[in-house]
């Protein structure tokens, strides 16, 4: 399927604070609860730096792992791996929080997941991400805890009824600072 501009959702400066409340509460919660102190925040480049960020900044999270995934004609490939920030023990029991703006499949969040063990084999990795697209499969069972801010009907998996059961969010998201074109120009494989 070819998508256009009426299969899109933008979402507006205003709507993505209110997620990300959401998002940091639900961190914040967990964090509390579960008795947690995250070491470093490893967002997934490009679009991940934005959120990271910001819940970098409320959690008062300092160290940052950035790495970068980009799909091409299909294929994840690995544009930045994760690297070692100063300060940081690469062997140490860390927890680390991975975030990313938007899960789909989550083949870029199982892959981040994957890199980041190899460069830290003993690190408890968190997942946080500004949405998560319904109808996919868990690829994120490796994850200690999962944190999403709002869940899409972006794939159009759900019907009416479950959509609106469920509370699903309308359409293909595009974020404040994402432009439609070169958005759906990704989607439908027609990246230069």
């Amino acid at each position: 399927m070819i998508f256009d501009k009426s299969h899109t959702h933008p979402m507006g400066w205003d709507e993505f604070d209110l997620i990300m409340q959401k998002l940091i509460s639900d961190i914040s919660v967990y964090r509390q609860e579960a008795c947690v102190c995250f070491d470093a925040i490893a967002p997934i480049l490009r679009s991940g730096s934005i959120p990271a960020t910001i819940i970098g900044n409320k959690l008062q999270i300092i160290p940052t792992i950035p790495l970068q995934l980009k799909h091409v004609a299909n294929e994840l490939q690995v544009l930045l791996p994760p690297s070692v920030p100063t300060g940081i023990d690469p062997t140490a029991p860390l927890n680390i929080l991975v975030v990313e703006t938007n899960n789909c499949s989550g083949a870029s969040a199982k892959l981040a997941y994957e890199l980041l063990k190899k460069v830290y084999p003993q690190a408890t990795m968190h997942y946080a991400s500004v949405s998560k697209v319904f109808g996919y499969p868990d690829l994120l069972s490796a994850y200690k805890s999962r944190h999403f801010g709002v869940i899409t009907n972006e794939a159009f998996r759900a019907t009416d009824v479950e959509a609106k059961a469920r509370n699903l969010r309308y359409g293909i998201t595009i974020f404040p600072w994402e432009t439609t074109e070169f958005e759906l120009n990704a989607i439908n494989g027609h990246e230069d």
